[in-house]
């Protein structure tokens, strides 16, 4: 099973998940600098991109470990 997500990870475009990456953590700091400045601060949506970026960054670092 392993060998059949490895072969699928390495189809992925790397580079694009990184930059992607970037952006949500570049999201993430906004909303939490700035979200309560300009009332656009939404603990949910947070929250929410936290956990994504935090699995994205993961998922990086295996594909990068393979």
């Amino acid at each position: 099973v392993m060998g059949v997500v490895n072969t699928y990870l390495c189809s992925i475009d790397l580079p694009f998940l990184i930059r992607y990456h970037q952006e949500m953590t570049s999201a993430v700091t906004q909303m939490e600098v700035f979200g309560p400045i300009n009332n656009t601060y939404n603990p949910d949506q947070l929250k929410h991109l936290k956990r994504q970026a935090d699995a994205l960054g993961f998922l990086i670092k295996y594909m990068q470990n393979i």
